[in-house]
């Protein structure tokens, strides 16, 4: 899937089925955002996808646990919407506000911490 350019039909092609999106150096996505529309999705990959201007439409996906962004640039750094998911994957960048050690651990401490009622 080397040449596609995007994925804003995805609402329509995944009529609330769909669980996992893998896409694997996909460089011509422009608008990655576009998965914040199917709410059924719980993880996603972006693997090898050039850049990604923010992450911070996973703040919109309230069922997303896993999302992967290995060889793939976050240009504003902010991983922060990481933090709410059950694991996550991506390499090391100075810009980066979290490195996957410190996601990692976050992640397995709230795994690990008893469900608080509120």
């Amino acid at each position: 899937m080397t040449k596609l350019e995007s994925i804003a039909a995805i609402e329509e092609l995944a009529n609330g089925q769909l669980e996992t999106l893998d896409c694997q150096r996909c460089k011509r996505i422009r608008d990655h955002s576009a998965v914040r529309t199917v709410p059924s999705l719980q993880a996603v990959r972006f693997n090898g996808c050039g850049e990604i201007p923010t992450i911070s439409f996973l703040n919109d996906m309230p069922n997303l646990e896993d999302f992967r962004f290995v060889n793939t640039n976050v240009l504003d750094g902010n991983l922060h919407s990481l933090l709410k998911l059950k694991s996550a994957g991506f390499f090391k960048k100075k810009h980066y506000s979290h490195t996957p050690e410190e996601v990692n651990e976050i992640l397995a401490a709230k795994a690990a911490a008893p469900e608080t009622k509120r």
